[in-house]
């Protein structure tokens, strides 16, 4: 019994009730939160192994699916072997919830929305142009030079043309001078992919991830424009629909995602 193994008396006797002692009444409160400490963990052992198995949906544009998406879902897969990942890799807006995916990479300033979202760090962007363009009449030695300049024009939801630029040294005792330049142009791409490529045959100036332009740029296909200057980044962020308790495939993918970014930027490839 309780009784002797606490050597102490538990419930109080009489021939018309029983009632608990001081002892048992600490006993019982401990035990109730014992208990329910005990079902929830039954719970969660049993929503993580429902998370192990079926098919998880992640999207992203082109660039991103290749350098960040794609070595996520490695990753993912050699963590659960018994899910299977889909990987949507196109540059149009994807409704999450409409087309049941589960996470999607978002560039940029985040839309109100009752999406969830977990910062994974910001996208480095450099000003480009392919060597015969910097061959032309035309200077590119400013950044009013280059608002008088043909860009190649990024569209997507969210996209724009407007840059704010900063030195890039600049002193840390004071908050550094910044200006905004617009850039114009009549080529307009659905695709930053697009945009690089259109950048190496020579079509004008533009703006691009560091990461998609890190081979041209050590090739010479690409060259940096106005170096001491740098484009503040744009924001990069994982969305997944609300719940009250994220899947643990989703938690999972997420955390892979995460990893990635903390890497070294990856090459761009071909």
């Amino acid at each position: 019994m309780l009784e002797e193994r606490f050597g102490v008396p538990l419930l109080a006797r009489s021939t018309r009730q029983v009632r608990a002692t001081e002892a048992g009444l600490v006993l019982y409160e401990r035990a109730i939160k014992v208990l329910a400490a005990l079902d929830e963990a039954q719970e969660e052992v049993a929503r993580s192994a429902a998370g192990q198995t079926g098919c998880l949906r992640v999207a992203g544009s082109l660039a991103y699916g290749r350098h960040y998406l794609l070595p996520a879902a490695r990753a993912f897969l050699e963590r659960h072997p018994n899910v299977r990942v889909q990987v949507l890799v196109n540059d149009r807006y994807v409704d999450l919830v409409g087309e049941g995916v589960d996470v999607a990479v978002r560039v940029g300033e985040l839309e109100d929305s009752t999406l969830q979202a977990r910062r994974l760090g910001h996208e480095e962007l450099v000003l480009v142009a392919a060597p015969q363009v910097l061959r032309g009449a035309r200077k590119h030695e400013t950044l009013e030079d280059l608002a008088a300049c043909e860009a190649v024009v990024l569209l997507r939801r969210g996209g724009r043309s407007v840059w704010t630029f900063r030195p890039r040294e600049r002193s840390t005792s004071k908050v550094p001078e910044t200006q905004t330049v617009t850039l114009h142009g009549r080529l307009e791409l659905d695709s930053i992919v697009a945009v690089r490529d259109a950048l190496v045959q020579g079509m004008g100036i533009g703006v691009v991830p560091l990461f998609l332009a890190r081979d041209d740029l050590a090739a010479g296909r690409l060259v940096e424009l106005l170096p001491s200057m740098e484009i503040v980044g744009l924001p990069v962020h994982a969305v997944y629909p609300p719940a009250r308790r994220l899947p643990t495939k989703v938690q999972s993918f997420v955390t892979a995602l995460a990893e990635i970014f903390a890497k070294p930027t990856h090459s761009s490839g071909e």
